[in-house]
């Protein structure tokens, strides 16, 4: 049995994406794992290109490609087409880890023995959480409680997964990445909507002004509003919270980002994360998408036996 499946949505050079590869093979040794691969439909990619990237080790290229972008909901859509082409497969695995491709581990992999982690916040009452403008008009998922999280470095046990996942499906706008007329006619409303989310939003985190009377006067029922947004960083963790009696929620995701730097990693954070006072994280991002940055070749160069 796979230990470890990690979901990675792709669109970056080959290159850089097998970099990545052999980054995450060469920190994940002491375990058994298999990176499933979704390839953007904006990647263009040769014969060569694909070859190249199926023969790494570890590697299963999901032959399902949808059009992806940023904070448009179609990470999610990825995510999940990589988990139903597991399921397809029959492929039996302990957990999935959903990483960035900007993202590196910089330390041994460690042992997971929950089943989710423990620190999703409520999406709705969480000022300063730009996504919960959004999720809380989304009509697909807003008959729960909301919950986010961050998504890189999530992890979900299989036992989990398997309760989820018929929820999962039931909220997804697949069709919504597949077309690319229909993407770039929706993506000219989502503009005017982000506009909009500004406004409200600014407004929201700096008075009293109530989130949830305002819930009703929406865009949701429209389907492209349902893109507007990160829909990975809650809908993964609000399904999830439907079965927390049932199963383990504690620890931490296994990325770190330093919110307080803009994300932005340094040979200092990447030490920290090396030292002994860090007892959560195995990775990190944003580590530029170029092969020769002087921060991904630093990380390139460094031993797994930490």
């Amino acid at each position: 049995m796979i230990y470890y499946v990690y979901s990675l949505p792709a669109h970056e050079k080959p290159q850089v994406l097998i970099d990545q590869i052999q980054n995450l093979n060469k920190f994940n040794k002491h375990f058994s794992v298999l990176i499933v691969i979704h390839l953007s439909q904006r990647f263009n990619l040769t014969d060569e290109d694909l070859q190249s990237i199926a023969s790494q080790p570890n590697v299963l290229l999901n032959p399902e490609r949808l059009i992806t972008g940023f904070m448009d909901g179609s990470l999610y859509e990825a995510h999940l087409s990589n988990i139903s082409f597991l399921y397809s497969n029959k492929i039996q695995f302990s957990h999935i880890i959903f990483i960035a491709s900007n993202m590196l581990f910089v330390r041994k992999m460690k042992k997971i023995t929950s089943d989710f982690i423990g620190s999703s916040h409520d999406a709705v009452t969480h000022r300063g959480w730009f996504q919960a403008w959004m999720a809380v008009r989304d009509n697909n998922i807003n008959k729960f409680q909301l919950y986010g999280c961050q998504i890189e470095g999530l992890f979900i046990s299989k036992k989990l997964l398997d309760k989820m996942l018929p929820y999962l499906k039931s909220i997804s706008h697949k069709a919504l990445f597949i077309d690319s007329d229909s993407l770039k006619r929706n993506t000219f409303y989502v503009k005017l909507i982000r506009q909009l989310r500004k406004y409200r939003f600014k407004k929201w985190v700096k008075t009293n002004y109530p989130l949830k009377p305002i819930r009703y006067f929406t865009f949701s029922h429209f389907s492209f509003a349902r893109i507007a947004y990160a829909t990975e960083e809650v809908y993964f963790s609000t399904i999830a919270r439907l079965f927390e009696k049932e199963f383990t929620f504690h620890g931490k995701e296994i990325s770190f980002q330093d919110w307080e730097n803009s994300n932005i990693v340094t040979v200092q954070s990447i030490n920290w994360l090396r030292s002994d006072e860090n007892k959560d994280y195995v990775c990190t991002k944003r580590v530029d998408r170029v092969y020769d940055d002087p921060i991904r070749i630093y990380i390139r160069n460094l031993s797994n036996d930490v």
